[in-house]
């Protein structure tokens, strides 16, 4: 029985114009259904919560050892990195090969112009813009030392000079790939 209708059926057990308990063994039972009923639910929501708690404790652990396991993986590719010193491996069932990128490392953030930040919730460095940049820089730089043309070569130079980035530097990394 739900308790809406046992709350309808407790007020059957009283006469609504005297006040009077009509069945008073009826309107006993039903407090005591009543009861039972509230206390089920009670225990029902204790038991929710105990199980949210554990479910929680367990999320935690499996968090740890998520992290735990991360740690171990990148420590094991520092390890071979180390052991290969950026020569490829492979075998039948392992490959291990590197690829480069080029990363910016900001060295100065307050150095770097206006133009190559991005305004965000706090102000922080486009290192998109800033990489693009830079690696335009390095390129007329190598135009540069190649060109005979002393016009071309000025108008290289100054082209180069507009690119000023004193806050940062091109980073070439060397990549792991493990397969």
């Amino acid at each position: 029985m739900k308790l809406y209708d046992i709350n309808e059926a407790i007020l059957d057990c009283i006469d609504t114009e005297t006040g009077e308990i009509v069945d008073p063994e009826r309107l006993d039972q039903l407090q005591m259904d009543k009861e039972e009923k509230i206390e089920s639910v009670a225990l029902w929501y204790k038991q929710e919560l105990a199980e949210a708690e554990a479910l929680k404790k367990e999320e935690d652990n499996l968090r740890a050892r998520r992290t735990a396991t991360i740690n171990k993986a990148n420590s094991l590719a520092n390890w071979l990195k180390y052991a290969l010193g950026g020569r490829k491996f492979k075998t039948g069932r392992v490959l291990v090969s590197y690829r480069t990128s080029t990363a910016v490392d900001v060295v100065d953030e307050d150095a770097i112009p206006e133009e190559y930040k991005t305004e965000v919730v706090s102000e922080r460095v486009d290192k998109a813009k800033l990489k693009k940049a830079l690696l335009q820089r390095e390129q007329l730089e190598k135009d540069m030392a190649g060109e005979e043309d002393k016009e071309k070569a000025r108008a290289l130079s100054e082209e180069y000079m507009k690119i000023r980035l004193p806050g940062a530097v091109l980073v070439r990394r060397n990549n792991m790939t493990v397969k």
